[in-house]
């Protein structure tokens, strides 16, 4: 596979990134080199750039075509923090958490050049106008939870027609617009619960419920579990 071919070069890196599960790709290195590979999946990559969480995007419709290959030149940062990963200079006990924040860093400081700020995506996710439409369109679902617009009224604040916006939101985030919302809301009360500042009744009318009762059903229908019983789990 030409196309997957890496030609590594000394303090040289290279991104790959691709959808399936498995995939084969030769890399080619000079003589006596050491190579450090970091492999994680899509889904959990996503998440590190996203404070939403992965069940704001569905993975199934991931679209990237061919894989993508970035060569980039090491840094003497991400220099810096491969020489300690490797020299392993930390007792075993604290090896795993040392080893997981050394490769934190490193992505931060690999990926600091091509991220926006507030961008809620992964970097090779295509960010074209109508994405961004489509961003948009959460956007304003999600701060207007309590009384979201109507499917044409945000259609037409996003500047889409709303079979487009039907088809391309359920398209990137896998539920339609206000099944998105209802996720969004279990997952936030969750959070509520679990941080333990509000109760119940409170939540419920933080979410927009009429009733705390409507809440409680719709968490149940949901996570299977009553709010309550969650707090206690």
């Amino acid at each position: 596979m030409e196309h997957c071919a890496v030609e590594l070069f000394e303090n040289n890196s290279n991104m790959v990134y691709f959808k399936d599960e498995k995939m084969l790709v030769l890399h080619e290195i000079p003589a006596n080199s050491e190579v450090i590979c970091l492999l994680i999946s899509i889904d959990y990559f996503h998440s590190l750039f996203s404070s939403e969480g992965n069940f704001l995007f569905n993975f199934n419709n991931f679209k990237v075509g061919q894989p993508i290959i970035e060569p980039k030149e090491i840094s003497n940062t991400c220099k810096l923090i491969l020489n300690q990963l490797t020299a392993k200079n930390v007792a075993e006990s604290l090896q795993a958490i040392y080893t997981k924040g050394k490769i934190y860093e490193l992505l931060s400081i690999y990926f600091s050049n091509i991220t926006q700020e507030n961008s809620d995506h992964c970097p090779y996710i295509t960010n074209e106008e109508v994405v961004g439409k489509i961003k948009l369109a959460k956007e304003i679902v999600i701060k207007n939870m309590n009384n979201p617009p109507s499917l044409n009224d945000l259609a037409k604040e996003v500047g889409l027609n709303i079979k487009k916006l039907k088809s391309d939101f359920k398209e990137f985030y896998g539920v339609p617009v206000f099944t998105f919302l209802l996720n969004y809301k279990m997952e936030l009360a969750k959070k509520l619960l679990q941080e333990n500042k509000m109760n119940v009744n409170e939540i419920s009318t933080h979410l927009g419920y009429s009733s705390s009762s409507h809440f409680i059903a719709a968490f149940k229908r949901k996570f299977g579990i009553t709010p309550k019983q969650f707090s206690k789990s």
